[in-house]
C-alpha cells in the first residue's frame, strides 16, 4: 500500500479488507471429519475425549461388520487391559471419563463393536495419570575430588561414597571395582568418562 492510500485511509477512508479476510458470515461446521480422537488428563483422577470422526468412516466401519454400535474405551498401557466402555455418537463428541487408577498410562480408542468383532475407527495417543502423591525430591549431589576418586576406584554412586566405611567391602560389577589403583591412574580418571575409564582398565596389571 502506498504512502497516500495509508493517509487516506487514516484520515477517514473505510479500512481496506484484504483477499485473505474471511468476508462470509456463515457459522462454523459443527465438525470438520477429520478423523481424529484426543484424550487429555485432567487430573489424577479423571480425564477428557473428544473426537471428530467422518460419515465415510463411520459408514465403511459399519458396513464392514454389517451393522454395530459405537464404543469409546479406555485401555491401561502397556497391558491393554479394557478399563472402561461407553457407547457414545460414532462421528462427534466428547466424554470425561474416571480413571480407575493413578500413575499409569492410558490409551482411548473409538470403535465399532458388533456381535464380537471391531472395527476401529480413532486411537488416541498415550497419556500418563499422575500421581497422587509428590515425586521424591532429588537434591544435586556435591562431592569433592577424593570422593570422585573413591566413586570410581570402588563403583558407588556419589551418593553413596560417603556411607560405606569400608571401600574394599563394596563389590561392583565393574571387574576394576576392587582394584587397588595407582594413584597416578586415579587422578587421571577423576574427570574422565565410561570410555577413558576402559582405556585406564585395560592399562591394569
Amino acid at each position: 500500500m502506498d504512502l497516500e492510500a495509508c493517509v487516506e485511509e487514516l484520515v477517514g477512508g473505510s479500512p481496506r479488507r484484504s483477499a485473505l479476510d474471511d468476508e462470509s458470515d456463515a457459522p462454523l461446521p459443527p465438525a470438520y471429519g477429520d478423523d481424529w480422537l484426543v484424550l487429555m488428563v485432567c487430573d489424577p483422577a479423571w480425564a477428557h475425549a473428544y473426537w471428530d470422526i467422518s460419515a465415510a468412516r463411520v459408514n465403511q466401519a459399519v458396513a464392514s461388520l454389517d451393522g454395530g454400535t459405537a464404543f469409546l474405551r479406555l485401555l491401561g498401557v502397556p497391558d491393554g487391559i479394557l478399563m472402561a466402555e461407553y457407547q457414545v455418537s460414532p462421528q462427534r463428541g466428547d466424554w470425561r471419563l474416571a480413571l480407575p487408577q493413578t500413575d499409569r498410562d492410558y490409551v482411548a480408542e473409538l470403535a465399532i463393536l458388533h456381535y464380537g468383532g471391531k472395527a476401529l475407527l480413532a486411537r488416541s495417543r498415550i497419556v500418563h495419570a499422575p500421581s497422587t502423591v509428590p515425586s521424591p525430591s532429588r537434591a544435586p549431589v556435591f562431592v569433592t575430588r577424593a570422593q570422585q576418586r573413591r566413586a570410581l576406584a570402588t563403583g558407588l554412586p556419589l551418593e553413596c561414597v560417603g556411607e560405606a566405611a569400608d571401600p574394599s567391602a563394596t563389590r561392583s560389577a565393574r571387574p576394576w571395582a576392587t582394584m587397588n589403583w595407582p594413584l597416578s591412574l586415579l587422578s587421571a580418571a577423576s574427570m574422565g568418562s565410561e570410555p577413558r575409564l576402559l582405556a585406564i582398565e585395560s592399562r591394569l596389571p
